[in-house]
Formats: structure tokens, sequence, C-alpha cells
């Protein structure tokens, strides 16, 4: 490839002229004299140095090159991590800041509880829950510490402390939320436990929030609670800024662009191919399916669709579950690598099935709970005989090499109003 690309080069240059060079190789099978022999001897020497050189030499460049591209890949890695944290923690933030105007709306108002609308109540209950915690996903950071041979295609050792200054913070971090008191909501999972037990004793789940809400939100654990909300949101806002800055210098040291950076995200989170109509014809359930929760979507040849949610509701109570339906139908086209799906007017919830059994003394209680979800369903399919549920939706759609599993791209605006992507992912139902 060198000799070629030199000759093209001297070809092309009129003013060149050619020099007379003989390379005059080792000539065997002749006598030769002692001067002559060395003299083939070193030829032949050098002839077989400059192979190696050229050869080995090439094998290196291309190893280097490889290196250096993998240490990049790492780096991109480990940007969109601090990334996806300092997205994390804009949401603790923002989380806290509506969920404490709601909670303060609920305090001020105490006296007029029972005309404060139901959703409220709940998202101020939970907002008081002590659920699971503060979680990290490390897959990423477990992956930059088990691979020291690419940190050395970094090559960058101000980029390898800032990143291992992040994984160290965000450990940190995530422990003091977790035990730092003041983070820590006063509702706890037996508390919570033993209010859904009043709710299915009553039937009836907004007067239990009415109930627990109007004792607790005076209580000095809760009201210590709300106090601190202000001081909750500025860490929040200050570990975000602390981290954006350590991303923004990351990607200086190392060259790279937000568009880049957007592009390698893009591409990871794509695969498969684009897939065709007459192959998305038929049946699918989504992946995520369960038991007690299941999503399927028939995609007909006419291009309509029929969406079905199931789902099953059990509580302590009673023995079983309450299994429910909602039905909705649209048209779907494709365009490209894009699904569209246009949903109708006039879904429907329905009880599907009864299948429970409970004391008699829990008869009325129980009762009163299945009326209170039927009016529930009864208001959301009023709601929807004049709006749909879900009205338009695109997404970026694929299929695997099987053609038995889709990948839907859903674009959604996360907490900062800035678009995201999350895939949801299908499997053909054989018929």
């Amino acid at each position: 490839m060198v000799f070629r690309s030199l000759n093209s080069i001297f070809a092309n240059n009129k003013n060149y002229e050619p020099m007379n060079v003989k390379f005059k190789m080792p000539k065997f099978g002749r006598k030769l004299s002692g001067k002559t022999w060395w003299k083939e001897l070193l030829l032949t020497f050098l002839g077989t140095t400059i192979s190696i050189v050229l050869t080995f030499g090439t094998t290196h460049f291309l190893d280097l090159r490889q290196k250096k591209a993998a240490g990049r890949q790492m780096a991109m890695m480990v940007i969109h991590d601090i990334d996806e944290g300092v997205q994390s923690y804009k949401g603790y933030a923002k989380d806290e800041k509506e969920n404490i105007e709601l909670a303060q709306f609920v305090l001020n108002n105490l006296d007029q509880i029972n005309s404060i609308a139901e959703d409220t109540l709940e998202s101020v209950y939970y907002f008081l829950l002590r659920d699971i915690g503060y979680t990290i996903d490390d897959s990423k950071e477990k992956i930059f510490h088990s691979s020291p041979e690419t940190w050395k295609s970094i090559d960058n050792s101000k980029f390898i402390d800032i990143v291992q200054q992040f994984y160290y913070q965000r450990r940190n971090y995530n422990e003091y939320l977790n035990t730092d008191p003041t983070y820590i909501d006063p509702i706890s999972i037996e508390d919570h436990f033993e209010n859904v037990l009043e709710a299915s004793k009553a039937g009836d789940l907004t007067g239990v929030y009415k109930r627990v809400l109007s004792k607790l939100l005076k209580d000095n654990r809760v009201q210590l609670f709300l106090t601190y909300s202000p001081n909750r949101q500025r860490f929040y806002e200050y570990v975000a800024n602390r981290w954006q800055q350590m991303s923004d210098q990351c990607k200086f040291l190392m060259g790279i662009t937000d568009d880049e950076l957007k592009e390698y995200v893009e591409k990871i989170n794509r695969t498969g191919r684009p897939i065709k109509e007459r192959e998305l014809v038929g049946k699918w359930v989504a992946t995520s399916s369960s038991e007690d929760k299941q999503e399927t979507i028939e995609f007909k040849k006419d291009h309509t669709f029929t969406h079905v949610s199931l789902g099953k509701l059990a509580y302590p109570a009673y023995t079983g579950t309450i299994n429910y339906t909602l039905n909705m139908e649209g048209t779907w086209s494709l365009n490209g690598d894009s699904l569209f799906r246009t949903y109708n007017v006039g879904s429907q919830y329905a009880i599907d099935k009864l299948d429970i059994t409970y004391p008699d003394e829990m008869k009325d209680s129980i009762q009163n709970f299945i009326n209170h979800l039927k009016e529930r369903f009864a208001q959301r399919n009023e709601k929807m005989k004049r709006e749909p549920i879900l009205g338009r939706r695109a997404n970026a759609l694929s299929v695997d090499r099987s053609g038995n599993k889709i990948e839907l791209l859903i674009t959604e605006p996360n907490d900062d109003g800035e678009e995201e992507e999350k895939a949801e992912y299908m499997s053909r139902v054989k018929k």
C-alpha cells in the first residue's frame, strides 16, 4: 500500500524524473568471492529486517489504534454514567419541590380536607412513605474498574481521577441519603401495611388518606421532615451541578462533543433492523408482562389494532384476585423505521372476573371496596368517551434476527423537560 501510494504521487508529478536505481538481490548458485559473499549476505539481512519491521510495525500500529478506540468508547460510557447521575439528582430536586408544595397545601387546608382531590392526597401520602430508598446502578462502574488495561489507552490521568472521584462520591452520597434522618420518610412500611388493612376493612381508600394525613401532618416527625425540604432541594441541586461540571470537564479532556456522546447513546440503545408491515401483523405480548399484569397488541392487516391491558388486584382482606381489563383500539401505520399508532375514543375498563373468597364478616367491607372500584372505572370510561386514553403514539421500531421480538423506543420528557428515550420489548404470540 505504501509503495503504491508513492508511485501514484510520482506518476502525477510532471517535474519528477525517475532515478536509475536498481535494487540488487542476492544471487545464489554461482561462485562468490569473500567480498561479494558478504555483500550478498548483507543485502539479504537488510531485506529481511525491513520486511519484519513493516509487518510488525503495521500490526503494532493497528493494535494501538484499536486500543485507543476502545479507550474512547470506555470514556463515553463513563461520561454517560455521570450524566445519568446528574439527571437522577435533578429528578430528586424536582420531585421534592412538587411534593412539598402539595404537602403544604394539604397542611394549610386540613379543615377542608374533605374537599381536596384524591390524587393530591395520594401524592402527599406516598411522598411521606418510606419505600425502597435511594438506589444506584453500578454496572458501568464495575466495567470501568475491571478494565485497567483500557485506562492506559485513555492515557489521561486527570480524566481517570475525575471518574474515580465521581464513583466515590456517588456511593457516599447514596449511603448518606439512606441513613440521614432528614431524608428518611416518616411513614414506615409497617405503618403503611396497617393503613392498607384499615382501608380494606373500610372499603374506602380515600377516607384512609384523609384520616391518616389529618393526624400525621400534625406529628412532630412529619413537621421536621417538611421543614428540611429546602435543605434537601439544595443538596440535590448542588450534587447535580457538581457532577455536571465533572461531565463537562471529562468531555473537554477527551475531546468528546455533546453530539458525539448523543450519537454514542443512540447507538447503544438501538439494535435490530427495520421491520416490514407483513412481519408486524400478528399478536405481540410485552416481555415485561407478569402473572398480575399483561400487555398485548394485535396488529391487523387492515391497519387497525387492539391493545389489551390485563391486571389483577390483590388485597390482604380477601384471598385471590380481582381481574380487570382495559380494551383500546385504533389504527397503525409504518413509515421507515417508525411505528405510528392513533388510539380511538371509547376505550373501556371492565372487571373481568371476581376470583376472590373472604370471611362472611368481611362481606360488607369487600363489597364497598368493589363498588368503589367499579365507580372509578365508570368515571374513567365516561372520560374516555370524550378523549382517547393515549392519543397518538410514534415509536422507533426494530425487529431482531429471529423476527419474533420487537423493540419500541419511546421518547418522553424527563424531569428537566428534555426528551429521553426508553425501550420496551414485545414478543410474537405464536399460534
